[in-house]
């Protein structure tokens, strides 16, 4: 097992950049930090269900490398994540999906839970 993350804290709900209309490109939580849950998604139908996945801002993440299929790194400027995982560990293996590009309100990779080992300090 390799770690994909510094040490990092569950944040609290001010650490958490709140929606606005007309936002783009922000972080959505603070670098340091996680949450549990996918912020508010421009069109949730397209996206599957991530209420339990962990959220983390992406200067958070260590021993990670975009996937290998370009099929799953769909976007302009950035990774959209409608493709499906498209963040791996340096071993190749699939972890979450950045959701990194200019028409998204936030920033941020989300991992499902199974793609988890938390590890207590």
């Amino acid at each position: 097992m390799v770690p994909i993350t510094r040490d990092l804290i569950l944040a609290e709900g001010s650490m958490l950049t709140q929606y606005a209309p007309g936002m783009y490109e922000e972080e959505y939580v603070s670098e340091g930090f996680y949450s549990i849950g996918v912020p508010f998604r421009h069109e949730p139908e397209i996206y599957p269900r991530t209420d339990a996945h962990y959220v983390l801002n992406l200067k958070d993440l260590i021993n990670t490398k975009h996937h290998s299929d370009p099929d799953r790194l769909g976007g302009c400027c950035g990774l959209s994540g409608m493709s499906g995982l498209n963040t791996v560990c340096v071993h190749d293996h699939e972890l979450g999906v950045e959701c990194s590009d200019c028409w998204l309100s936030f920033h941020y990779i989300h991992i499902p839970p199974e793609n988890v080992a938390p590890v207590e300090c």
